[in-house]
């Protein structure tokens, strides 16, 4: 379940260009992700995602204890590892400082919270804030190219266009 597994999967749906992430604004946590494709609609792409998201749980309960707590242990290991530059470390106390959390020592409480963590409380968390429908929150921004052929957007439920 790292970003390569997880960029192949999407990948083998869409074939040009997939990025994965996840960013931190403030205290709330996202997953981005960035499709790019000349093959496929807006509307397949965002199925693909959301085919992908239904698919983590069952990724999730394939892991075997000890690949979990291997890759718990991996992830740990990445948290602490210090900054390379000073800049690094400058823009980490900046955006704590930015955000007003004023927590300097995040990434030891978060290695400390991560190492406590079950396979059942992540797939509770999973299902609870990504995987379940009515709790995921969704902005899907569309750029479409003159060579696309459509002209109309359609909008969904919740959605505008620009």
């Amino acid at each position: 379940m790292d970003n390569e597994d997880n960029g192949r999967f999407l990948q083998q749906y869409i074939g040009y260009a997939v990025w994965f992430s996840e960013w931190r604004t403030l205290s709330v946590r996202a997953l981005a992700f960035l499709l790019q494709s000349g093959e496929h609609s807006a509307e397949y792409l965002d199925s693909r995602v959301s085919a992908f998201v239904d698919s983590l749980a069952a990724k999730l309960a394939a892991l075997g204890p000890d690949s979990f707590a291997s890759r718990v242990e991996e992830l740990a290991k990445a948290r602490l590892e210090k900054p390379k530059r000073l800049r690094q470390q400058a823009a980490r106390e900046w955006r704590e400082i930015e955000d007003g959390m004023l927590v300097f020592d995040r990434q030891a409480a978060e290695v400390a919270e991560l190492r406590r963590l079950t396979p059942a409380n992540l797939a509770d968390f999973l299902q609870e804030a990504v995987v379940d429908a009515a709790a995921r929150r969704k902005l899907c921004i569309r750029i479409c190219g003159h060579a696309s052929g459509s002209g109309a957007v359609s909008n969904g439920p919740g959605s505008w266009e620009l």
